[in-house]
């Protein structure tokens, strides 16, 4: 808003002649206070010129272009789309940080980008279009004080292949080549999907003597967005090992690509159901258990393996709890959990006995 800090100002383009109610509140519940409203016509946008799909334009921001909502200096180029078009916007520049910003035909923002390029500070921005008409978007650079020359291209996406279904405990052989779908950094990929229940453990494992290989996994609706991801995993040289607890019921998809944007071969994918997690184990004050942390054990939150005790505790009772091991770095977390076995941390220590080791009193 207006003077940055904890002000707000909205400038909206409206779609028809009629009535409008403007809401004014605070954004927490129970904000309460004096304040002010003010109502103007907003500034003119900036003048847009044309670009057409495959089109690449060379421009350059001055201290003369005009300025945008934020001041920054910024071009903007216009297009017609229609409903589900896949587009993609590059703009790159040797002379500063570029950045980019889609608006629909109201100057409604739908999608941002900076450094998503496949190089340095270039951006790229891909985009489904969510309805016919017109949209703009500004070229400018991520510091409102930066000039210089760029180049933008628009170019048509092809829609992705649709994925192909994978049942647990299969494997399939495939292969990257120039006609798969691209993601956002230029890989080629084949996707996958499978439905999952909320808390399965699964774990994708890709293996490739051609390519580094790479593994992402997200939801099966939309756009595709990364809840996890895996470069060199499963320890053997490049290849990959995926494992994530799902977060809810529903269709997942995963995407297998090069880790790279020219690499190109064969690969291999499996898919495997870990089962629940397992159930925590007992311990008692004044005892040592001894353990060794392997693939099957239950993992956290980042995927990380970890044992479980239950304790039972007396009000007031004190713990000095301590974790040894020459093989890992040592983490001991203490919570509770509730009528899902969800666990709420209370307290946790990483090497409060040594460099490696844990000691946790609580």
């Amino acid at each position: 808003g207006p003077d940055s800090g904890l002000n707000s100002r909205l400038i909206f383009s409206l779609p028809e002649t009629g009535a409008y109610v403007i809401q004014a509140g605070a954004l927490r519940a129970g904000g309460a206070g004096a304040y002010s409203v003010t109502l103007s016509e907003g500034p003119p946008p900036i003048e847009a010129q044309a670009i057409g799909f495959g089109d690449t334009v060379r421009g350059e921001l001055t201290e003369q272009d005009p300025t945008n909502l934020e001041g920054s200096h910024a071009d903007a180029y216009r297009f017609t789309g229609r409903e589900g078009q896949r587009v993609r916007i590059d703009l790159t520049s040797s002379q500063f940080d570029t950045y980019l910003e889609l608006f629909d035909e109201n100057q409604t923002s739908l999608a941002t980008d900076d450094d998503g390029g496949p190089e340095g500070t270039n951006s790229r921005l891909i985009f489904t279009l969510p309805r016919d008409g017109a949209y703009v978007f500004e070229a400018r650079a991520f510091s409102s004080s930066s000039t210089g020359a760029y180049r933008v291209t628009l170019t048509e996406v092809e829609p992705d292949k649709p994925p192909q279904p994978l049942a647990f405990g299969a494997t399939v052989q495939g292969e990257i080549t120039d006609n798969d779908s691209r993601d956002s950094d230029d890989r080629g990929f084949d996707a996958f999907v499978f439905d999952g229940r909320e808390g399965q453990r699964v774990r994708a494992i890709m293996r490739s003597g051609d390519f580094d290989t790479y593994l992402q996994l997200g939801h099966g609706e939309g756009d595709f967005t990364a809840l996890a991801q895996d470069d060199d995993g499963l320890g053997e040289g490049t290849d990959s090992r995926l494992t994530f607890t799902l977060p809810s019921d529903g269709r997942y998809v995963v995407r297998a690509s090069p880790l790279g944007s020219d690499g190109e071969g064969l690969y291999s994918l499996e898919l495997q159901d870990r089962g629940p997690q397992p159930r925590p184990g007992s311990l008692l004050i004044g005892s040592t258990a001894r353990g060794v942390l392997t693939e099957t054990d239950a993992t956290a939150e980042d995927n990380s393996f970890y044992d479980a005790y239950r304790l039972t505790l007396k009000e007031g009772e004190k713990l000095v709890i301590k974790m040894v091991s020459n093989e890992v770095d040592s983490y001991v977390a203490v919570g509770s959990v509730d009528e899902s076995d969800a666990f709420s941390g209370l307290a946790a220590d990483d090497d409060g006995l040594s460099d490696t080791h844990a000691k946790l009193e609580w």
